[in-house]
């Protein structure tokens, strides 16, 4: 059900919209065919026309009962029919659309309920959000947008968080903020690259001689390597997002995300 388009689905409400109003508009449009009057198929030309195109639409967005109530609108006025027919054929049309896209509705909300569970039971625990104050709404906002199909909105949600947590992160390692905010810009603006070489250049300085200092520096190194997961599925150099995520770019960050927050909570 995700795979409807919604570019194409909006195209199709405009088009059956258009044909709406040329119907209202006929008899202004042609005072020749009063109400009753027979309107031979070279007037209701356009009409067909229009009704081609919305088949067309209904085909790629997969509304084949709504194609096909098409094909039979044109059967209709491809002979001579009255105003009354003409009306009929394309209301004939309008409910085969409105009761399928009522169905799609009905499959969406369950598929996004489902899905929502699903990522529910992955979610972060109340350890990682306890550590990251200020990140549970973005979180719930997050997973909402990923199980409706809003895989863009999905991601900015996502970066809100990474600041949080990148910034707790860094305070906890004594990095200055001008360190994560080079040349004036703000932090999700800030390319990948540098925060990677702060959190590196830190990290390399930490003690290692002794098992816990060892074993410390481990962890660090861990979550920069979780870091460096997330950067590498944010498809953007730096912090903030890419004009636009496909659903599967956006489970990508989605999962590399999750997977770092839990290994940064151990060490912040």
């Amino acid at each position: 059900m995700f795979e409807v388009l919604a570019q194409e689905f909006t195209s199709a409400v405009r088009t059956l919209n258009h044909l709406s109003l040329m119907l209202r508009e006929f008899g202004v449009e042609h005072p020749e065919y009063p109400e009753g009057a027979t309107i031979p198929p070279s007037a209701s030309a356009p009409v067909r026309k229009g009704l081609q195109e919305f088949e067309a639409e209904c085909r790629v967005i997969g509304a084949n009962a709504s194609a096909e109530a098409v094909e039979t609108a044109i059967k209709i006025l491809e002979s001579p029919a009255k105003r009354s027919q003409m009306n009929s054929a394309i209301q004939l049309v309008t409910n085969a659309f409105h009761q399928e896209a009522a169905s799609w509705y009905d499959a969406v909300l369950k598929e996004t309920n489902a899905r929502l569970l699903h990522l529910g039971h992955s979610a972060v625990d109340e350890f990682v959000l306890a550590k990251f104050p200020g990140i549970h709404e973005d979180y719930d906002e997050a997973v909402k947008c990923l199980a409706a199909a809003r895989p863009t909105a999905a991601v900015f949600h996502l970066m809100r968080i990474m600041e949080v947590a990148i910034r707790v992160w860094a305070d906890s390692l004594d990095i200055p903020r001008h360190e994560l905010n080079t040349g004036g810009t703000s932090l999700r603006e800030q390319p990948w690259s540098e925060i990677m070489r702060a959190f590196l250049t830190r990290i390399e300085t930490m003690p290692s001689t002794t098992e816990e200092g060892a074993h410390e520096k481990q962890m660090q190194e861990a979550a920069l390597v979780r870091l460096n997961g997330v950067a590498s599925e944010w498809q953007h150099s730096s912090l903030h997002p890419a004009s636009r995520y496909t659903a599967s770019q956006a489970d990508e960050v989605f999962d590399a995300a999750r997977a770092f927050l839990p290994a940064v909570a151990e060490i912040v």
